[in-house]
C-alpha cells in the first residue's frame, strides 16, 4: 500500500539530487557528486517515479530492488571497500541517504507483502 508513496517520494528526491549533481556538482557544503553518481541518481529516480505510476506489484518490486541496491550502495560507500569504478569518493551524507532510503524500501516492501497475505 505504501510502496507507491515510497517510490514517488524517493524517486523525486533522487531526481532532484541527481540534477543538483549535474548542475552544481552536488549540494554545496553537504554532498559532492561526480557526474556518474549524478546520472545514476537521475536514472534511479526516474525508474522509481515510473514504478510509482504503474501497477502496485511493480511498485513493490521496485521498492525491494531499490531498497537492497541503495542499502548495499550505502554500506560500500561507508566502509570504503569495493571498487568505485571511476566514481568519486562517497560522502558520508550521501551514504546516509542511501542507507536510510534502502532500509525504508526493504521495510515497505515487506509490509506490503504481509498486508497482501492478511487480506
Amino acid at each position: 500500500m505504501y510502496a507507491r508513496v515510497y517510490d514517488r517520494l524517493c524517486g523525486w528526491v533522487f531526481v532532484a539530487l541527481g540534477v543538483c549533481g549535474l548542475a552544481l556538482g552536488g549540494i554545496p557544503g553537504y554532498i559532492l557528486l561526480e557526474r556518474a553518481d549524478a546520472w545514476l541518481h537521475v536514472i534511479l529516480g526516474a525508474v522509481m517515479v515510473a514504478a510509482a505510476r504503474s501497477r502496485h506489484r511493480t511498485a513493490v518490486l521496485c521498492a525491494v530492488w531499490a531498497g537492497v541496491g541503495l542499502f548495499v550502495w550505502g554500506v560500500i560507500g561507508l566502509t570504503g571497500s569495493g571498487p568505485r569504478y571511476g566514481l568519486g569518493v562517497a560522502e558520508p551524507l550521501e551514504c546516509a541517504v542511501h542507507l536510510v532510503a534502502g532500509a525504508w524500501g526493504m521495510y515497505i516492501a515487506v509490509q506490503d507483502v504481509l498486508d497482501w497475505r492478511r487480506s
